[in-house]
Formats: C-alpha cells, structure tokens, sequence
C-alpha cells in the first residue's frame, strides 16, 4: 500500500519500546516541551508548557497524567491519578 505522505510533522508518534511496558509519566516526570491539556471533564484545554499545565492541574488538586505518549504534542490529563490507578487495579482484578 503505497501512501503520499502529506505535508508537515505526523501527529503520531511509533515508539518501540524493546519489549518493555511503557510506565505512565505523571506530573513532574513529563518531560515534553508542550502538551495537550484536556480537563477532568474531558474538555480540551489547548496547548501549553507542561509546567502551565501541572499549575492548573494544582489548582484544582489533581494530578497531570501522561494519556497519550504518542500524539504531537504529548495527550495529558487531570485526574485523581491515585483513583485512577484503583480503578484499573479492579477491573483486571475482574478478568
């Protein structure tokens, strides 16, 4: 299959990661230059400087979650991360 690559820079990123999960990067330990901030609500925020986006997530008492590693730039998150984690924890518990 032979596509035309369109012009400017792919949005999506393909990381190989050798075989290793990749760990989920939360607040501090983001570490793109700009990320795309969506709100609690699910409500896109706009772009902006992980540092900008980590103020917010403070002021609202959430954490700023890593969802989408490959996007350009960086898909992140506010969330109760620690909620989040539990959430997850119970629904593979549940397979």
């Amino acid at each position: 299959m032979n596509l035309k690559k369109r012009g400017g820079p792919s949005i999506y990123r393909n990381f190989e990661e050798k075989g290793r999960p990749r760990e989920t990067r939360v607040n501090e330990h983001i570490d793109a230059r700009e990320v795309r901030l969506i709100d609690e609500n699910g409500e896109m925020v706009g772009v902006m400087s992980p540092a900008r986006a980590l103020e917010i997530a403070r002021e609202r008492e959430l954490d700023l979650v890593e969802v989408g590693p490959n996007f350009r730039p960086p898909l992140c998150m506010l969330m109760d991360y620690g909620q989040y984690q539990e959430a997850l924890k119970r629904a593979t518990q549940g397979e």
